[in-house]
């Protein structure tokens, strides 16, 4: 794939003056950015939607029972944990794009992306291979409590403890992927500062891992038609529009918590400056 465009660096007079406002500059004036974003990672998420249509097609199967549904559950999980850490390729490098974008930075968008892939392909791969092992404990995990011969109770607690997992892991992966865009900072270091993270914010993580999964949710109990029409959405603009606000809102909390004291550099920028 060869993008040729690239990210202008731009005038201080016409920058925006908070992360918000950067959120609606980009729409506005940007927008292609994300769809290039969405593009890429696409092209590296090819296994794993090979995967999940897949195990769609089986699950739609007229012979399907509760062992068949069982075995379908584990193999998609399992076999989705390599694409899972394939994924995580491009979403680390795009968030390196964004990084651009966000801090006035220019650069050639195709170049830049392939750079960082090049540069950080291992804490990429590995960040996503964590949420890959994450999804196929949750998936299962759930599954096996939903079919435990138990009171409601404990079905209801260990279904809970498992989504929460999964929940706390997918939001520490993305803080993690903006941090290691942004610091030179080991895979070990990454990952404990972005939990920390994580439980800092709690609620505006929860909120945006709910927006980041409500259109694959609703996926499944629209007809065939409309969920192609939100396939679509999501492939082409979604999970692009969802890394921007994730990557807007990490550095609005890495100026508070990291950069006002120890790179000041950092602390708004890309931002119109305050005189």
């Amino acid at each position: 794939m060869k993008i040729k465009r690239i990210i202008k660096e731009r005038k201080d007079a016409t920058l925006p003056s908070t992360r918000k406002e950067q959120l609606k500059d980009i729409l506005k004036n940007d927008f292609a950015l994300i769809i290039d974003i969405c593009l890429f990672n696409l092209l590296f998420s090819i296994p794993l939607v090979a995967i999940a249509i897949l195990s769609y097609i089986a699950l739609m199967s007229e012979n399907m029972d509760i062992v068949a549904l069982r075995g379908i559950t584990f193999y998609m999980g399992l076999f989705s944990i390599i694409p899972f850490g394939i994924r995580g390729l491009a979403k680390g490098a795009s968030y390196g794009l964004l990084k651009k974008r966000l801090f006035n930075e220019g650069c050639l968008i195709g170049n830049t992306f392939f750079t960082n892939l090049k540069k950080n392909f291992l804490h990429y791969f590995f960040s996503y291979l964590l949420l890959g092992i994450a999804f196929f404990i949750s998936t299962n995990g759930t599954f096996y409590f939903l079919l435990l011969p138990t009171n409601a109770v404990v079905k209801g607690l260990g279904v809970g403890i498992l989504i929460l997992y999964f929940i706390l892991r997918y939001a520490a992966i993305h803080y993690y992927l903006n941090l290691d865009n942004m610091y030179v900072l080991t895979f070990h270091e990454g990952i404990k500062n972005a939990y920390h993270f994580v439980f800092m914010t709690f609620i505006p993580s929860l909120l945006f891992v709910i927006m980041a999964f409500i259109i694959p949710v609703i996926l499944i109990v629209l007809n065939y038609w409309v969920m192609m029409i939100m396939v679509f959405v999501y492939l082409l603009f979604y999970d692009g529009f969802m890394m921007t606000i994730a990557s807007l809102f990490s550095f609005s909390k890495f100026d508070k918590y990291i950069n006002k004291d120890n790179y000041p550099e950092y602390v708004k920028k890309g931002l119109l400056k305050e005189e």
